[in-house]
């Protein structure tokens, strides 16, 4: 008799919970005593593209070409053996339940039912898919689909996190879950009225994410009633014509990602985390004076990472030095972008508006350069002379506060080591400054990078205690 067999089912149990889903179901074929213990832990993952892509695996084995749509058909079918099965023996509760089924209307009877029973034994994570997953984002038939949630599923008072993707839902019936923290919303129609009237019926909610949801738009306000949101995540929603607007005195932590659309902030007192990425915008336009609505009213924040298309944009407005408010609360400044010599002027632009800055990250990105870019200066200059140039003019947080410096990504390009040439000539308070080269470059040349960045070592220094590490 091996250990494992002289344990008792109970302890076999707690060890199945801590393997992921599928590992601990493949445990099923150890033998008949294993055959349904995995069914009594209490982490359950089904998703319907697993057994899509086992079965596409087995076709290729077996040199069998089938259209997808059989493909799919198939392990559809097997998915729903699967699960039927699995509901008439479970009998436990369940602390995370995901369920990734497209489309199961045809099968709307036995989900609301299963749904049902999720909610009866107590689950504590429930994270409900029923969109299309094998059909691309901007293909509409994606959002065609709404399953709705059975009335018994807002009983779910043990719920604490919750994930709905591809459902209907009634903003008032949320009242039901008088426990709910946090609450993944995506790839539904949401109205304006939809998120204020989430947060009014859920008093106990503090982190909400928005991805991938067709909107106009919305507004959040400050009201007696609402939840006191700490986290909001906004990724991807479109077409938002009417922007956002959030008047959120308890937010801590703001990420948007997506079109640039009109953001409103008022009385962000409480912002510490703002994490800013237009990555599905491509053109040049002059919106500089929009972007720096923006960050005059993130004002308070204490971190910020901010995206290429804000470094090559952010110089366009009528102010094209620095912002037109003074910023002394943030601390740390990360810009995800190449180096490119577009964004060279946004660099500067971000360096000089934030005063007491302490630590400024430079994360190297995939090249992305702006069609039709306009130069926000009359003379264009590239690499050591534009950095000569913004040297005339001291940047305040470079003689006072900022006290280390990171490129990570670093691929030796000249613009990334003349930047590291000002920043080290100039940073009267730097103690350190990290170098963390591209682990892969294209051509596989790892210590050509590694020499490109020894040359720092040389570089002159504004401050005689500051360490350069090249961290490879």
């Amino acid at each position: 008799m091996d250990f494992m067999s002289s344990l008792p089912d109970s302890l076999l149990i707690l060890i199945l919970s801590y393997l992921t889903f599928y590992d601990a179901w493949k445990t099923s074929e150890l033998g008949l005593r294993y055959r349904h213990l995995w069914i009594s832990t209490a982490n359950f993952d089904f998703d319907e593209e697993f057994f899509v892509n086992s079965g596409v695996r087995h076709d290729i084995a077996q040199g069998v070409d089938r259209p997808p749509a059989e493909i799919r058909a198939e392990a559809r079918a097997a998915f729903m053996r699967f699960l039927r099965n699995f509901f008439s023996r479970h009998q436990g509760r369940f602390a995370s339940f995901r369920l990734r089924l497209s489309n199961p209307e045809e099968f709307e009877r036995e989900v609301r039912e299963w749904l049902e029973a999720v909610v009866r034994f107590n689950a504590e994570s429930v994270d409900l898919c029923f969109s299309d997953w094998w059909r691309a984002d901007n293909d509409s038939e994606a959002y065609a689909f709404r399953f709705e949630l059975p009335d018994g599923f807002y009983r779910g008072d043990s719920i604490t996190s919750l994930s709905l993707a591809g459902t209907k839902f009634n903003a008032k019936s949320f009242r039901g879950f008088q426990n709910l923290v946090v609450l993944n919303i995506g790839k539904i129609s949401l109205s304006k009225e939809d998120v204020q009237g989430i947060l009014s019926a859920v008093p106990t909610l503090r982190d909400l994410t928005l991805y991938k949801c067709m909107s106009d738009g919305f507004v959040i306000e400050n009201s007696k009633n609402a939840a006191p949101i700490t986290s909001l995540k906004v990724e991807e929603c479109w077409p938002l014509s009417d922007g956002i607007t959030l008047q959120m005195p308890k937010l801590r932590s703001f990420k948007y990602t997506g079109w640039l659309r009109q953001l409103v902030f008022m009385d962000m007192n409480s912002i510490e985390d703002v994490e800013l990425d237009f990555c599905l915008e491509y053109e040049f336009d002059e919106i500089g004076d929009i972007l720096q609505e923006m960050l005059v009213g993130l004002g308070r924040a204490k971190t910020l990472i901010v995206c290429s298309y804000l470094a090559q944009t952010i110089s366009s407005g009528d102010e094209p030095l620095h912002l037109w408010a003074i910023q002394d609360d943030l601390r740390q400044l990360t810009m995800n972008l190449s180096c490119h010599q577009y964004e060279l002027p946004g660099i500067s632009f971000m360096l000089r508006s934030y005063r007491n800055l302490e630590k400024f990250t430079v994360q190297i990105c995939e090249e992305r350069v702006l069609e039709d870019f306009e130069y926000p200066f009359a003379q264009v200059q590239i690499g050591r002379a534009f950095w000569n140039m913004q040297a005339i003019a001291p940047v305040a947080c470079l003689r006072r506060t900022l006290k280390m410096v990171e490129v990570v990504g670093f691929k030796g390009t000249e613009n990334e080591l003349e930047l590291l040439r000002y920043l080290l000539r100039e940073g009267v308070a730097l103690h350190r400054v990290i170098i963390k080269p591209f682990e892969q470059p294209v051509d596989g040349n790892l210590n050509q990078i590694i020499v490109a960045a020894e040359q720092a070592l040389n570089f002159p220094r504004g401050s005689a205690n500051v360490e350069v590490t090249i961290v490879a």
